[in-house]
Order: C-alpha cells, then sequence, then structure tokens
C-alpha cells in the first residue's frame, strides 16, 4: 500500500521534486565553493 501511495505522489510531484532536487544541486555547489561564493559577491 505504502508503495502504491508513493507512486502516486512521484508521479504528481514529479515536477516539484525535480524543482527541489535542483535546488538542493545548486545550493551545494554554492555552499561547496566559497571562493567562487566570495568572488561574485
Amino acid at each position: 500500500m505504502f508503495k502504491n501511495v508513493f507512486v502516486t505522489l512521484w508521479r504528481r510531484q514529479r515536477r516539484w521534486l525535480y524543482g527541489l532536487l535542483a535546488f538542493v544541486t545548486a545550493f551545494s555547489l554554492w555552499a561547496g565553493t566559497p571562493q567562487s561564493a566570495q568572488a561574485i559577491s
């Protein structure tokens, strides 16, 4: 049952999940490169 619920949420929220993944990736890259962040600011 839990798997079916997960699949339903995945199908409905796929775009939101991709947006969240992109945000986390961008934030991790920004946080992982303080030199470039200081150069930009």
